[in-house]
C-alpha cells in the first residue's frame, strides 16, 4: 500500500469526509489531489475535523514554555522535530524528504542562491534570519535538534499550512505568520493561481470546489496572489503563466537617476518598488521614468493631476524604457551564463533559476513588443 493510501485510511479513520477527490501521484513531481468523477462548482470536497489539526495551541505546553521569541511556524517545527507519538505517524511518513526540498533556495549553497533575480534573494534573506531567530529561541530551550533538522521541519511547516486565526488572540494579528495550522492531507493540494476555496469554523476545515473538475483533472488551492520569486523562495516551485508574476526594476532604474532626482522620488513617496508584470511596467516605474524627460515643474503638475500618456514626452518616455528593459536583458544573459557554469550545487537547482530567468526574458520582450507596437 503507498503512502497516500495509507493517509487516506488514516484520514477516513479520523473523521475526514472525502467528496470524489483522492491524492495521486504524479511523475515527476510529487504528490497532488485528482477529481475521481466530475465534479460541480460548490461541492464540499474534504471536511477536515479540527482534532486532527495541529497549531500553535496544540504544541505540548513543555516545549511552549521552555522556548521564548520564537514564531508559530518555529514553534510547529520543534513540535515535529520532536514527536514520534502514534497518532501522526502515517502523516509524518507522506511528507517530503530532505531531499525533496532542494529546489528550496535556503537549502542552496550561497554561489548558487546569487544567481537568483535580486528580488528573490531579497525573499531569501529575510527567511534565512526567521528561521535562524527561530532556531536560536528553540536551543536557548535545550530543545536537542541541529540546525538542518530544524530548518527541514520549518520549511514543511512554512510550505504546508493553512491560514487560522487562534481562539486565545484577542486583537487582529500583527503578521499573517502569526496564523498557522498544519492540516494532515489538506496539504497534498497542490498550487494554481485560482483554485478550490478553503473556510475554516471552530470544528473543521472545509475545501470547496471553485469550478468544474473533470474525472481525472488535478484540483488546486491557491496559495496566494504570489511571483514566481516568492513561489520559489517559500515554496520551491515556479510554474509558466503565473497570472501574479512580477519582476523588481529596480536594480535597471535606479542607476539611471542623479542624486537630485532619488531626493525628489524620496520625498514624492515614489523611490524604490518598480516592477514589471504582465501588463507592462508599473506606473511606479512610469513616474520614476518621467522624471529622467520632463521639466520638474511639468512633473510635479503631472504627479498632482495625473500624467497623459500620449503627451509630447512620450517618445522619451519609451526611449528611455526601452533602455531599462535593454539593461535588464543583458543581466538576464549574464545570469544564464552564471547558471550553466556552476561547478556545485544540482541540476534541478540550476534548471529552476534557468526557467526563472527565462520568464523574466519574456517579461522583458512582452514589455518591449507592447512599446515597438
Amino acid at each position: 500500500m503507498s503512502n497516500h493510501d495509507s493517509l487516506t485510511e488514516w484520514a477516513l479513520s479520523r473523521g475526514y469526509k472525502l467528496n470524489g477527490i483522492k491524492a495521486h501521484a504524479f511523475a515527476g513531481r510529487g504528490l497532488g489531489v485528482i477529481a475521481e468523477r466530475n465534479i460541480e462548482p460548490g461541492e464540499a470536497l474534504m471536511i477536515i475535523p479540527m482534532r486532527a489539526v495541529r497549531t500553535a495551541e496544540t504544541v505540548p505546553r513543555k516545549i511552549v514554555e521552555s522556548v521564548d521569541s520564537c514564531s508559530n511556524n518555529g514553534l510547529l517545527a520543534a513540535e515535529l522535530a520532536q514527536d514520534e507519538s502514534s497518532e501522526f505517524a502515517v502523516w509524518r511518513q507522506s511528507l517530503p524528504s530532505m531531499q525533496d526540498l532542494q529546489t528550496m533556495p535556503v537549502v542552496w549553497e550561497e554561489v548558487v542562491a546569487q544567481c537568483l533575480p535580486s528580488k528573490a534573494r531579497g525573499i531569501l534573506s529575510k527567511q534565512a534570519a526567521k528561521i535562524r531567530k527561530d532556531w536560536d529561541a528553540v536551543t536557548a530551550g535545550h530543545i536537542d535538534v541541529s540546525f538542518e533538522n530544524f530548518r527541514y521541519f520549518w520549511l514543511l511547516v512554512n510550505t504546508r499550512t493553512f491560514y487560522y486565526t487562534p481562539s486565545n488572540m484577542k486583537t487582529a494579528p500583527v503578521s499573517s505568520e502569526e496564523c498557522l495550522a498544519v492540516v494532515p492531507y489538506g496539504d497534498y493540494f497542490n498550487h494554481s493561481d485560482v483554485g478550490c476555496k478553503v473556510a475554516y469554523s471552530a470544528s473543521s476545515y472545509e475545501i470547496t470546489a471553485d469550478r468544474r473538475y473533470s474525472k481525472g483533472e488535478e484540483v488546486f488551492l491557491s496559495y496566494g496572489n504570489h511571483s514566481n520569486d516568492l513561489l520559489l523562495v517559500e515554496y520551491g516551485f515556479i510554474f509558466d503563466g503565473n497570472r501574479w508574476d512580477e519582476t523588481t526594476l529596480d536594480d535597471v532604474v535606479i542607476p539611471l537617476l542623479s542624486e537630485d532626482r532619488k531626493k525628489i522620488l524620496q520625498n514624492e513617496g515614489y523611490w524604490l518598488d518598480y516592477h514589471l508584470d504582465r501588463d507592462g511596467p508599473c506606473y511606479r516605474t512610469k513616474v520614476a521614468v518621467r522624471l529622467l524627460c520632463m521639466p520638474l515643474r511639468q512633473w510635479r503638475r503631472g504627479l498632482a493631476k495625473g500624467f497623459d500618456d500620449d503627451d509630447r514626452y512620450k517618445r522619451m518616455v519609451n526611449e528611455h524604457l526601452l533602455r531599462v528593459f535593454g539593461n535588464y536583458r543583458r543581466i538576464v544573459s549574464e545570469r544564464l551564463e552564471q547558471a550553466s557554469n556552476l561547478s556545485v550545487g544540482i541540476e534541478a537547482q540550476k534548471d529552476i533559476l534557468r526557467r526563472r530567468w527565462g520568464q523574466i526574458d519574456k517579461m522583458i520582450l512582452d514589455a518591449i513588443e507592447q512599446i515597438k507596437r
